[in-house]
C-alpha cells in the first residue's frame, strides 16, 4: 500500500467576527475531506491509550509513518487522526499524555457500544498488518429507511405538528381517515416513529455511526 504524505491541519481558530471558523469545511462534503468526530460520540473512533509496561502488542503512536492518506487535527483535548485507504476510512482519538513513538493501546470501554468500538480497533488493526478487510455490515435498506422516517417525524413533531398532521405528510392523506384516526394502526406507527427519532437524539444514532452505513 502506498503511503501518502502526512497531513498535519490546524485547530480552528476564533474568527475576528468573533465567532469560531468551522472545523470542517461546509462547502466540501465528506467524501472530500476528513471530518473529526468527538470520540463519545463515533463508535466507530478508536479511542488510543497509553500501553503499560508489561502489555504486549502495543505499536507505536508514530501517526506519520502509518499506511494510507493520515490526516491529523491537534486540539485540546488530544490528537484526532483519520486514516483513509481505498474506500475504508479509520478515525483515531489520542489523549494529550500520549507522547509521539509511545506505545498504545485500544481502549474498548465496557458499554453498549463496546462490540462496534471493538470492530473499528479490529479493522485499524489489520490495516496496519496489510491484511484484508472483511465485508463491513451495512444496516438494511429498511433500518436506513425507518431512521430517515424517526429523524422526520421528530423534526416535525418539535416543530409543533400533530399526529395526524405527521402521518399525512408521511404516508400522504390519502392514506388517513380523520374519522378512524384514533384507531388507525398509522397512528401507531406515527407515534413509535416520534419516540425513536427522540431516541435518536438522545445518543441512539450512535449505532448507526458505529456502522458506518452513511445515513
Amino acid at each position: 500500500m502506498v503511503r501518502r504524505p502526512w497531513k498535519a491541519v490546524a485547530s480552528p481558530d476564533r474568527c475576528p467576527t468573533g465567532g469560531w471558523s468551522f472545523a470542517a469545511d461546509p462547502d466540501v462534503t465528506a467524501l472530500e475531506q476528513p471530518v473529526f468526530w468527538r470520540p463519545e460520540l463515533n463508535a466507530a473512533t478508536v479511542v488510543l491509550a497509553a500501553a503499560g509496561p508489561d502489555v504486549g502488542g502495543a505499536v507505536p503512536f508514530t501517526p506519520e509513518q502509518w499506511p494510507g492518506d493520515v490526516t491529523a487535527r491537534p486540539s485540546t483535548t488530544g490528537l484526532h487522526v483519520c486514516v483513509r485507504a481505498g474506500t475504508q476510512e479509520h478515525q483515531l482519538w489520542a489523549p494529550p499524555e500520549v507522547t509521539s513513538g509511545a506505545p498504545v493501546v485500544a481502549a474498548v470501554p465496557f458499554d453498549e457500544l463496546a462490540p462496534l468500538r471493538a470492530d473499528a480497533a479490529l479493522r485499524f488493526r489489520r490495516h496496519l498488518a496489510g491484511e484484508r478487510q472483511p465485508a463491513r455490515q451495512r444496516a438494511p435498506d429498511q433500518t436506513l429507511r425507518r431512521a430517515r422516517l424517526s429523524v422526520r417525524a421528530l423534526d416535525a413533531h418539535l416543530s409543533g405538528a400533530s399526529y395526524r398532521g405527521l402521518a399525512e405528510g408521511l404516508y400522504g392523506p390519502a392514506r388517513i381517515d380523520p374519522s378512524t384516526w384514533r384507531s388507525d394502526s398509522l397512528r401507531d406507527t406515527t407515534i413509535r416513529l416520534v419516540r425513536n427519532g427522540l431516541a435518536f437524539s438522545r445518543g441512539g444514532y450512535r449505532r448507526l455511526l458505529g456502522r458506518r452505513s452513511g445515513v
